[in-house]
C-alpha cells in the first residue's frame, strides 16, 4: 500500500509538472524574474512551465527553430507563451558593433519569425505575449561601464542628452515586438506586445510618467533595479510591478473571456 501511494505521488507529480498554462520562453528575464513571475500568476491560478535560459538570444533559439513548439506541444495544458528575447544579449552586441538601428531590429525580427513561425504553424490557437522590458537604472558606479559600452553612440552617462538618447535607443526592442504583432495578428494569429515601459518610473513617481509611456529623461528609479542583478535586471520588487501590469493589461482580459464563455 505504501508502495502504491508513493507511485501515486508519483504520478500526481509528474503530471502537474506538464500540467502548465503559461510556457516561459527566452532570455534572462524569464530566469531573474522567475520567482515574482511564480508569485503573481500563481494569485490568478495561472501554472507555470519556464525554459527560459539566462544568456540566450534570439539568434541562439533561431538555430533551433522547433524548440519553443515542441516545448508548448508536450504541454496540453499550455494556453499561453511569454516570449522574452531580444535584449541585453541580442541588441546590445549590435549596438557596441556599431549596426544601424533598422539592421538590429530586421536581425531580430527575423530570429524571432524563425521558432515562432513554427509554433503558430502546429499550435495556431496558443496565445503569445511579449514587451520591450522597461527602462534600468544605468548610473550605479558599477554600472556604467556597461551603460556606456551598450550605449556608446549617446556619449558618457552623466553627460547631457545621454538619459533620452539610452532611453531612446532601448525602446527599439518594444517596436520590434509591435512589429511582430502586427504582422502575426494580421495572419489570424494571437500575438500581442502590450507597452509596459515605463512601469517602474510610475510606481517610483517620476515625472509625467506612466505605463506605457516613460518620461525620456529619467531613467528608472534605482530602488527597483541593481547591480546585484548584472545592472540588466529589476530586483524582485521591480519585477513584481511588471508582472502585475502584465496581467492588468493582457492576461486580466483574456481570463475574463474565458470566463465569459464558461459561465455562459
Amino acid at each position: 500500500p505504501l508502495l502504491t501511494m508513493r507511485f501515486v505521488s508519483l504520478l500526481l507529480v509528474i503530471g502537474l509538472a506538464s500540467a502548465a498554462r503559461l510556457i516561459v520562453f527566452g532570455d534572462s528575464w524569464g530566469t531573474e524574474g522567475a520567482p515574482a513571475l511564480n508569485k503573481v500568476m500563481g494569485s490568478h491560478n495561472i501554472t507555470i512551465d519556464n525554459h527560459a535560459v539566462a544568456g540566450s538570444t534570439a539568434e541562439f533559439w533561431s538555430k533551433v527553430p522547433n524548440r519553443l513548439r515542441d516545448w508548448v506541444q508536450k504541454n496540453k495544458d499550455a494556453e499561453y507563451v511569454w516570449v522574452t528575447i531580444g535584449g541585453g544579449n541580442d541588441a546590445a552586441p549590435m549596438l557596441q558593433n556599431g549596426d544601424s538601428i533598422q539592421e538590429i531590429r530586421t536581425k531580430v525580427a527575423g530570429w524571432v519569425r524563425t521558432f515562432m513561425d513554427p509554433l503558430f504553424a502546429a499550435v495556431p490557437k496558443i496565445k503569445v505575449v511579449s514587451f520591450g522590458y522597461d527602462i534600468l537604472f544605468w548610473s550605479y558606479f558599477e554600472c556604467v561601464f556597461e551603460a556606456n559600452s551598450i550605449f556608446s553612440r549617446c556619449g558618457k552617462e552623466g553627460q547631457a542628452n545621454f538619459t533620452s538618447c539610452a532611453n531612446n535607443l532601448f525602446y527599439n526592442i518594444q517596436g520590434v515586438v509591435e512589429e511582430l504583432a502586427a504582422e502575426y495578428t494580421a495572419k489570424g494569429f494571437s500575438f500581442e506586445a502590450p507597452k509596459l515601459l515605463g512601469s517602474l518610473q510610475a510606481a517610483g513617481k517620476v515625472p509625467n510618467a506612466k505605463i506605457g509611456s516613460p518620461n525620456d529623461d529619467y531613467f528608472s528609479p534605482n530602488q527597483y533595479t541593481g547591480p546585484a542583478r548584472l545592472c540588466l535586471h529589476c530586483n524582485d520588487e521591480g519585477f513584481s510591478i511588471i508582472f502585475n501590469n502584465l496581467w492588468d493589461l493582457y492576461f486580466s482580459k483574456h481570463e475574463a473571456a474565458k470566463k465569459l464563455v464558461v459561465e455562459f
